[in-house]
Order: structure tokens, then sequence, then C-alpha cells
């Protein structure tokens, strides 16, 4: 499967990347959006606003994303693995595993 880098702090970008991507995939079967913990902020790179990345995995939801992956480890900060843990990922997720069947 494919993880695109859409590390866009803009969550209507985002949704405009996740349209296209669904232009090949309609069913986001193969196709999980690889989004951005992390920004630029005075000059220094911080941990992002934790309602933007929480929206953010809340539009890859509603579009019908089979996950996320989070990029980049340094900045998964106490605070953040406590929105993972309660609001993101409250209960255990199966692993998903893709169809190995064309998807045309």
């Amino acid at each position: 499967f494919v993880i695109p880098m859409a590390y866009t702090a803009d969550t209507a970008e985002l949704g405009r990347q996740i349209a296209d991507w669904k232009t090949i995939d309609p069913q986001l079967q193969r196709i999980i959006p690889g989004l951005s913990i992390y920004q630029e902020s005075a000059g220094k790179t911080v941990t992002r606003d934790l309602n933007l990345i929480r929206s953010q995995h809340d539009l890859c939801v509603r579009q019908g994303a089979r996950g996320n992956l989070y990029f980049s480890l340094q900045y998964l900060s106490d605070p953040l693995i406590d929105v993972f843990r309660t609001k993101i990922y409250p209960a255990e997720a199966p692993a998903y595993v893709p169809s190995l069947r064309p998807l045309r």
C-alpha cells in the first residue's frame, strides 16, 4: 500500500488531497494518510497543535481512511500521547491488512 506524506497544516488542503487519492482508490483500501505531528514555530520545531492533529485525524476517519501514520516520533509528547490514548484511539484497534486483490 501507499502512505503519502500529507504534512500540510491546512486541513482543507488535506481534504483536497484525500479527494484526489480517492479517484484512484475510492475506498482508501491501499492508501493510508501520513500526517505530521510537528511544525516550525518561531524558528524552532515543536509538537503540532493538538487540536490540529485531532481535526486532521477526524477528517481522515470521515473520509474512510483505514488508519494513519504519524511522523515524527521525537515530537510524540506526553500531552499528545494522552490525546491518542483518550480521544483518537480510546480502544484497541485491530491491525489493518489490505486486500491482496487488485483494486480494478
